[in-house]
C-alpha cells in the first residue's frame, strides 16, 4: 500500500467535506485488519476511521429493526441512538497512536 497515495486519499476525504466513501482508505481499513501495519498516524486517520464507523452503524440500524420481546432482566437496556453516542464520544476522545512498528518494544527470548 502506497503511504502517499493514503494521504492524498485522506486530503480529498477532507476536502469533500467526509461526506463519501472513499475505496482507497477503505481498502485501508482493509489491509490494518488484515496485517496490523498502520503506516500513517492515528491522528491522520481518525477522522475517516469516526466517519466510515458511524456509516456502519447508521447501516446496522436501517437493515436491524428494533428488538421487540420483553426486554432480559440481566441486560440494562441501551437505546441504539444513545449507544451509537457512547461509541463515538469514545472514539472522538481517543487521542492514542496507530502502532507503526508494534515489535519494537518488545525482544524475543530464548529462555522460558
Amino acid at each position: 500500500m502506497d503511504v502517499e497515495r493514503l494521504q492524498e486519499a485522506l486530503k480529498d476525504f477532507e476536502k469533500r467535506g467526509k461526506k463519501e466513501v472513499c475505496p482507497v482508505l477503505d481498502q485501508f481499513l482493509c489491509h490494518v485488519a488484515k496485517t496490523g501495519e498502520t503506516m500513517i498516524q492515528w491522528s491522520q486517520f481518525k477522522g475517516y476511521f469516526t466517519f466510515k464507523l458511524e456509516k456502519v452503524m447508521d447501516d446496522f440500524r436501517t437493515s436491524a429493526p428494533e428488538p421487540r420481546g420483553p426486554p432480559n432482566p440481566n441486560v440494562e437496556y441501551i437505546p441504539f441512538d444513545e449507544m451509537k453516542e457512547r461509541i463515538l464520544k469514545i472514539v472522538t476522545g481517543f487521542n492514542g497512536y496507530l502502532n507503526h512498528n508494534p515489535l519494537r518494544g518488545f525482544s524475543k527470548n530464548s529462555s522460558n
